[in-house]
């Protein structure tokens, strides 16, 4: 009981996308509780619990359409393109440059000759879960790093996602709605959406990319 059982992911992942949610639906479609000067302790309380179950959700909705479709259906893996050299030939690479950008030819060996001395013949997301079951049985300052990087991508992530799905309702309000919202307000959620879209590739990258490289530099017995 000495623990608290929320993380700092929790907060800055789950909540602050949620409550980015949850403040555009009550502006735009609630009763615009945000405005007013005071709130009562347990209203307060209930968009807290609200914020934190709306983040949940967005958290799930952007691993299926940022990470499961655009990213690993529409771009490819991070692990394959990694080991498939330092520049990609993917029409994506001049949109995401960064993203296709693989490891030196030599980290790419060193990791392929270390999966061929454990006897590893897997490749793309298999070879994935193999390198990061080994790595986190190994080193638990290398797995330390590896959750920095995850929630690091995983914040950024869900912020990316929040702000496109608050630009689109509020260009659905401003089209629809009985009171115009400027739709600046629209643009800058799409830029802050593309922005953290940006980074949430750098970081997934850097993820998959300091794995691998950890896995390469690991002891060559099985």
């Amino acid at each position: 009981m000495d623990k608290t059982p929320f993380s700092v992911y929790d907060f800055f992942a789950y909540l602050a996308s949620g409550a980015m949610i949850v403040v555009t639906v009550d502006y735009l479609f609630g009763e615009q509780l945000v405005l007013r000067p005071s709130l009562s302790p347990q209203l307060y309380l209930l968009l807290v619990i609200a914020s934190y179950v709306v983040g949940q959700v967005i958290s799930h909705l952007s691993a299926v359409v940022l990470e499961q479709w655009l990213v690993k259906r529409l771009l490819g893996g991070s692990t394959g393109l990694l080991l498939a050299g330092e520049h990609s030939g993917s029409r994506w690479a001049r949109l995401f440059p960064q993203y296709f950008h693989g490891l030196k030819a030599s980290t790419a060996a060193r990791v392929i000759a270390q999966a061929e001395r454990r006897g590893c013949k897997l490749t793309g997301d298999e070879l994935y879960d193999h390198c990061y079951a080994v790595v986190t049985e190994a080193s638990e300052r290398a797995a330390s790093r590896l959750d920095y990087l995850k929630n690091q991508y995983g914040f950024a992530r869900n912020i990316a996602f929040a702000f496109f799905c608050s630009a689109v309702m509020i260009v659905y309000e401003d089209v629809t709605g009985p009171r115009r919202v400027s739709m600046r307000w629209a643009m800058a959620g799409i830029a802050v959406s593309v922005c953290m879209l940006y980074r949430y590739l750098k970081f997934y990258r850097e993820y998959a990319s300091e794995l691998l490289k950890r896995y390469a530099e690991l002891p060559a017995t099985l």
